[in-house]
């Protein structure tokens, strides 16, 4: 199997046939298509995350289109998550900033500097109920799994920000109740 990124797809019927046609060719029978990025942008004509959903899949239907024309060709597709990760532009920290990790001095994770730079995710807490995990993550679980026939759904990201300081986080006022 292979994992891909929606982008190297493209968006057309003929340009995800071509797609999985080179894969094919390649040897590969299953790929792990990114269909929520770390972003927290979607690529699936959501009706229950509009607001989440990248221009272009509003109207193109990647993955319906990816399991028919990868089914046809033998070739496994599955639906690849960044689970627990939102950009700080995202739709779910915009509209809920209370969803998010926090470390000891109150600060989510686009607070901190990795490897020189300012991190810009931001790490949602899976902990807080009702939160992020209950309200955002599960039920666009629950979307992929009534509108699409993936062939598993595979979760990334699904920790505490190993690659700034897991021991850091999470210090939210749930987390520190509970």
């Amino acid at each position: 199997g292979v994992w891909a990124g929606p982008s190297e797809a493209g968006l057309s019927r003929e340009s995800v046939g071509a797609f999985l046609d080179g894969l094919r060719e390649a040897g590969f029978n299953a790929v792990f298509m990114n269909v929520k990025q770390g972003d927290g942008s979607i690529c699936w004509p959501s009706k229950r995350f509009a607001q989440a959903v990248r221009p272009e899949y509003q109207d193109f239907d990647l993955p319906a289109i990816l399991i028919e024309e990868g089914h046809k060709r033998g070739i496994e597709i599955h639906a690849w998550m960044i689970d627990f990760m939102e950009g700080e532009g995202g739709v779910a920290f915009r509209e809920h900033p209370e969803w998010a990790m926090l470390n000891p001095a109150g600060k989510p994770t686009n607070h901190e500097i990795l490897r020189g730079s300012r991190f810009d995710a931001v790490w949602m807490c899976p902990a807080r109920r009702p939160g992020y995990t209950d309200q955002w993550l599960v039920p666009m679980y629950e979307e992929l799994a009534e509108m699409y026939a993936f062939d598993s759904i595979h979760h990334d990201y699904v920790r505490y920000p190993g690659d700034l300081a897991p021991d850091q986080y999470c210090y939210c006022d749930y987390c520190l109740e509970h």
